[in-house]
């Protein structure tokens, strides 16, 4: 997406010259190969968006072989995080690695209480991996963070101000996985929410 969108974002390089295509500076901005890439690049984002539209509708009402495979609200939510963890990693994780990175933990906090709350596939298996896996990926962005902040930076009074945001997210996951897990039958395969 940052290769299609960039033909449209245009960066000053000096008072005396005009402005230029942010990814390609051999491109002036206005000029008739800068206006046809944008227009390519906008085709090229709709065509993309639509995919992403598609996708969600396969993986939920218009699932085959096993109907109503994922909970429609609760795809949507998952692809539109990975669209935002996507965009937000490619254009900041060389200038602003630790602002990247909280909101990568933001992100798949809120993802982690997403899953828990409402089981988003109607095999209780995928969404315990699917629970496990986004728990360890916060756990590593947490290490991540810290790592960068203790080791590169030597901010070690940022290590205290995180200390409570992880430790209640995880009591809040680890509390609502339990009490979610309980309501569940424990030999019941498919979660009950979609009729069969």
């Amino acid at each position: 997406i940052r290769k299609l969108a960039g033909a449209s974002v245009c960066k000053f390089t000096g008072a005396s010259t005009g402005p230029v295509l942010a990814l390609a500076t051999d491109i002036e901005c206005g000029s008739t190969q800068q206006l046809a890439l944008a227009l390519l690049g906008g085709v090229g984002v709709t065509m993309w968006v639509l995919w992403l539209v598609i996708l969600v509708q396969r993986k939920s009402y218009e699932a085959t072989p096993v109907p109503n495979l994922y909970d429609y609200h609760a795809a949507v939510i998952f692809v539109q995080s990975k669209v935002v963890l996507g965009v937000v990693s490619s254009a900041f994780s060389r200038t602003r690695p630790v602002a990247t990175l909280v909101l990568n933990c933001i992100v798949l906090l809120a993802l982690y209480t997403t899953n828990l709350l409402r089981w988003p596939c109607r095999f209780r298996t995928v969404n315990v991996a699917r629970a496990l896996s986004i728990f360890v990926a916060y756990l590593c962005n947490m290490s991540l963070i810290i790592f960068e902040l203790m080791l590169v930076k030597h901010k070690l009074r940022w290590v205290a101000s995180l200390v409570l945001p992880v430790g209640v997210g995880a009591v809040t996951c680890l509390h609502l996985g339990h009490r979610r897990n309980s309501q569940v039958a424990a030999g019941d395969p498919i979660v009950p929410w979609v009729e069969a």
